[in-house]
């Protein structure tokens, strides 16, 4: 019998929409409730540790820093002292993050130098944001990075994996960064951006996107245009952000999201790609699990995927 091919999990685990909720504490509200990310970090550790650290990637889809909070510390502190909220990520190793439109509420200048400090600015990927005075993106145009997975044969195997982060277009309502920063079209770059990351050669193309599902058909310049994503034959895997809503999930909220076509309620695929959304101040993680099939001649190819969430409780 001919030997069966290796197979390999890669499972992506995502944080979306912080807001600045380093603990429980909700400075806005002045309660104490379950949701930080403090919490969803407990669950990042558990979700590494089942399938292998190595055989993990662990991103966020932004709106990191907003808020009463983040307003005083600005206002008593200056630019020059870090968000606690930025302090936080940084320690917990993300892979890549993206930015959300509350990211620019304190103007480009500012955003720029939280990353910086934390040092997050070389894993910020934002492909659809331009500077008004190059045309050159503002942080990483799109990323690859490689992992190193162990398969079932317990092998090692090499997967190059391409990322493209947006936001929406819309940017901030609070700041004047449009004087710094053109956005583009949603759908139409990362199409162009996917293209140019598959004639590099990766082997799998994740997209961070801080937006919500939106129309089959979204207006090019829509804020909310990840569901059409999907439909890109480039993209394998998408992580969304921007709703404050769960997916996929039995939530009412987010019953709406299973009468766009092509969503499948059994397994929440999207025209067959894996999707995740998690609501705001850190009420849980996405899961996406791809299990990979190395062929014989080293091809990497997606056998099959799932999407998850995992909740913070008061437990957590």
């Amino acid at each position: 019998a001919a030997p069966s091919a290796q197979t390999a999990t890669l499972r992506i685990i995502s944080t979306t929409d912080l807001h600045g909720q380093v603990s429980t504490m909700h400075y806005d509200t002045a309660s104490d409730k379950p949701g930080s990310l403090a919490q969803a970090y407990t669950l990042i550790k558990q979700a590494r540790t089942e399938v292998g650290t190595r055989n993990t990637m662990t991103i966020d889809t932004g709106d990191s820093v907003y808020g009463y909070a983040a307003d005083y510390i600005l206002e008593k502190s200056g630019e020059n002292v870090l968000q606690p909220i930025y302090k936080a990520m940084s320690l917990v190793n993300y892979d890549a993050i993206t930015l959300g439109n509350h990211d620019f509420d304190y103007g480009y200048s500012y955003i720029d130098k939280q990353l910086e400090l934390s040092g997050l600015k070389n894993k910020c990927v934002l492909s659809n944001i331009i500077l008004a005075d190059t045309g050159e993106t503002a942080w990483n145009e799109t990323m690859v990075v490689t992992k190193k997975l162990k398969t079932n044969k317990n092998k090692s195997v090499n997967v190059d994996i391409g990322l493209i982060g947006i936001t929406i277009p819309a940017m901030s309502t609070y700041s004047d960064c449009k004087e710094d920063l053109i956005p583009l079209p949603i759908v139409s770059t990362v199409e162009k951006e996917a293209a140019a990351l598959k004639a590099q050669g990766v082997d799998l193309i994740v997209v961070i996107a801080h937006s919500s599902f939106g129309t089959a058909n979204p207006e090019s310049m829509s804020n909310n245009a990840m569901y059409a994503l999907t439909r890109l034959s480039d993209i394998d895997a998408v992580v969304a952000g921007h709703g404050h809503k769960n997916y996929p999930s039995d939530d009412e909220a987010s019953a709406t999201y299973y009468n766009l076509p092509n969503v499948d309620r059994q397994t929440g695929l999207m025209n067959g790609k894996p999707v995740t959304m998690i609501k705001d101040h850190g009420a849980g993680i996405g899961l996406i699990d791809l299990t990979l099939k190395i062929t014989s001649g080293g091809k990497i190819e997606v056998a099959k995927s799932a999407a998850s969430l995992r909740m913070v409780t008061k437990d957590t």
